[in-house]
């Protein structure tokens, strides 16, 4: 393996072990003051959701308890009639979400891939380098909601020569 595939391969260890580098806070309703502003709950109300686009994240904050759901593509709140508040928050799932980036397979070239799978911030892609040489792909994704960039992620793969292929892309 070359330097490249050497140096991609470590950068991708390295945030899968890092894992998130956002960590929602965890917070204690018993104590109004440590709550946020907008989880701060009023007197007509009986829960408040808060939906963190940029960190992936849900809040659901009521009188006893506050949750926080990570990694969430979707979030669902239904309020039944006897006025129970139900979030569902998707973390796992089939997609079908293109993107455009750079693979470095030995070479740097332009690539075109599209996600497949994802759980949490975790993903299965397939894509191709296309300019200047064709590498086809198949690549486990990491994205990097945790540090303010929810649109792209990193990625380490193996090519069809059975070569390691790793890079950058951007979700559209």
């Amino acid at each position: 393996m070359n330097r490249v595939g050497w140096v991609l391969a470590a950068t991708f260890a390295l945030l899968l072990c890092l894992r998130q580098c956002y960590r929602p806070p965890v917070y204690n309703p018993a104590k109004p003051e440590t709550l946020p502003p907008d989880l701060i709950i009023r007197p007509d109300e009986l829960e408040r959701v808060a939906v963190d686009v940029t960190h992936a994240t849900v809040t659901v904050a009521t009188p006893k308890e506050v949750k926080t759901y990570t990694g969430v593509r979707r979030a669902v709140v239904a309020i039944k009639k006897d006025g129970t508040v139900v979030v569902t928050a998707k973390t796992f799932g089939f997609c079908f979400e293109p993107g455009l980036g750079v693979v470095f397979a030995p070479k740097p070239s332009l690539a075109l891939d599209l996600r497949l799978i994802f759980w949490r911030r975790l993903g299965i892609s397939l894509g191709s380098g296309v300019y200047p040489q064709v590498t086809p792909y198949v690549a486990l994704t990491y994205d990097l909601a945790g540090v303010h960039m929810p649109n792209t992620n990193v990625f380490l793969g193996a090519g069809l020569g059975k070569q390691v292929v790793g890079g950058v892309c951007v979700r559209f």
